[in-house]
């Protein structure tokens, strides 16, 4: 049963890694890498999976996406080609400060996307910084024991997933500096690990 549970889960990861290279290899096409549209949007979504749908009218949503195009070129400009890794504490907070400051545009009523929350953007951040930055992911919190029980709602889900985003990224870079495991790598260890029960 455990083995069975186990190809199935890595099954999936499997065939979301291939719609995040689809996206990566979208993003080596674009000619403003950095100018984000619905198409983006479209892909994440997609990898992601899920009933979320993104709910927006296109010319607005270009007009928010704007901002979250900066941030993306904030990023890409402070830190070129550094792995989480090799950043040092100090440009590990200022990183983080930039996360932070893209996360709170899913909640500003000016910028916030209906279909587009905080896990989403941080699969939109991990396609544009695979060794940077990792994905805020249920099944990670959870199998890295950075949340509880009394973490999860009713629907098994964590409560204000975005709260726990810098721990994730403090643990992930401390397993990635000690064990010199890529982010990629880490993400698929403890995704296809079986949760605990009372995680499910």
């Amino acid at each position: 049963m455990d083995k069975l549970f186990k190809d199935r889960v890595s099954t999936n990861w499997e065939k979301s890694d291939i719609s995040l290279v689809n996206y990566q290899n979208y993003l080596g096409r674009k000619v403003d890498k950095f100018e984000l549209t619905i198409m983006d949007l479209l892909y994440i979504s997609n990898f992601k999976g899920g009933n979320a749908t993104i709910n927006e009218e296109e010319e607005i949503l270009n007009i928010k996406l704007k901002r979250y195009s900066s941030i993306l070129k904030q990023i890409d400009n402070t830190f070129k080609k550094q792995t989480l890794a090799q950043i040092t504490n100090a440009d590990f907070e200022k990183l983080y400060d930039c996360i932070n400051r893209i996360l709170k545009l899913c909640h500003l009523e000016e910028t916030k996307i209906d279909g587009f929350k905080s896990s989403f953007l941080s699969a939109l951040l991990h396609s544009y910084f695979p060794d940077l930055i990792p994905i805020l992911d249920r099944r990670l919190l959870i199998n890295l024991e950075l949340v509880q029980s009394t973490d999860l709602l009713k629907s098994r889900q964590i409560n204000k997933i975005e709260n726990f985003y810098h721990i994730l990224i403090t643990k992930i870079r401390e397993i990635s500096q000690s064990e010199n495991k890529k982010i990629r790598a880490i993400d698929k260890e403890y995704f296809t690990k079986k949760l605990p029960d009372w995680a499910t």
